[in-house]
């Protein structure tokens, strides 16, 4: 087990690049104001389709490519009410934003689309095959935009608590198929599924499965067609009295985002990284620019490393915020 620390870094503002629209945003610890700005987040302005150790000054990449910079945090813009919205998950080209609200009276599944990068979300609309009566979470869209993962409490053809459900498409603009249980990633204890990562093949979800609050587990298989192999529990990260959750494993499989807190605390982001996708994850690494008092999770970062998504109640309720990243 390690100890997960949460240390004050004066981390300087990345690149100027555009920020979503919206003003404020969550404040950095011992940063720089936020970044407030009209526009989308940074990256190409892509048309729609349709288908190691922490430094002074930043948060320590992944082994060998320098150190990570988060600007100041600011709303996504398109998403925020006056309810509840978290558990951002986006499509490779950062088009189409899925996440779960309480806005319709039951939290459900929802989805934003926009045509740029440069612009705000148009008006969400809820993903009814993905939707329950109960409370839904953890919606989870593969990159291409074409297999959802959500995790959906006591229905029927599930293990028990909340398990982890699959619907798919054939297009951007298609329906969703009718949603099965992925039983091999499912226990009578809660689980809650999460982006898949490295071509698809390996899900860090999260399950409370060892009776001691939530855990990552890795689940892989052969090839995105293929059933997951049991869930191994990311050992290396567990740290006794506080959940290790809301796992996003970068495409490299190098570098592990997730959420840490104690049994009755605030989350805050941590990261982890390791030098071959096969290996250990070395000490957890918190991200002192965006972690503030008040409840940071839900981390998503872009395939091109450059745009990183989470929520946080620091408004006094949940809401939706993306930061800039550089490397030095």
């Amino acid at each position: 087990m390690v100890e997960l620390g949460n240390s004050t870094n004066p981390g300087d503002a990345g690149p100027g690049d555009a920020g979503e629209s919206g003003g404020g945003g969550v404040p950095s610890t011992g940063g720089s104001a936020g970044v407030g700005g009209s526009g989308g987040d940074a990256g190409s302005a892509a048309g729609a389709g349709t288908g190691g150790a922490s430094a002074t000054g930043g948060s320590a990449g992944a082994a060998g490519t320098g150190i990570l910079r988060f600007e100041d945090a600011s709303p996504v813009g398109g998403t925020q009410t006056d309810d509840v919205e978290d558990n951002p998950t986006l499509t490779a080209d950062r088009l189409q934003i899925f996440f779960t609200s309480d806005r319709g009276g039951n939290t459900d599944v929802w989805v934003a689309t926009r045509a740029l990068t440069t612009e705000d979300f148009g008006a969400p609309l809820r993903v009814d095959e993905a939707s329950t009566d109960g409370i839904d979470t953890s919606p989870a869209i593969s990159l291409d935009g074409l297999t959802l993962f959500v995790g959906w409490q006591d229905e029927p053809g599930g293990l028990g608590g909340y398990d982890i459900w699959q619907l798919e498409r054939t297009s951007r603009l298609g329906t969703w198929s009718a949603p099965r249980p992925i039983a091999e990633l499912n226990s009578a204890e809660d689980d809650i599924p999460r982006p898949v990562a490295m071509n698809d093949t390996v899900m860090p979800l999260g399950s409370r499965r060892s009776l001691d609050g939530y855990r990552t587990y890795l689940a892989t298989r052969a090839n995105r067609d293929a059933t997951f192999g049991a869930p191994e529990l990311v050992g290396e990260l567990t740290v006794a009295g506080q959940s290790t959750v809301d796992g996003f494993l970068t495409e490299d499989g190098l570098t592990l985002f997730f959420s840490s807190a104690a049994s009755e605390g605030e989350g805050d982001l941590y990261y982890a990284t390791r030098a071959v996708p096969e290996g250990a994850f070395g000490p957890p690494i918190p991200i002192v620019e965006l972690n503030t008092g008040a409840d940071e999770r839900d981390p998503w970062l872009s395939p091109d490393g450059r745009s990183f998504y989470f929520s946080s109640d620091t408004s006094g309720n949940l809401d939706l915020y993306y930061s800039l990243v550089s490397r030095e």
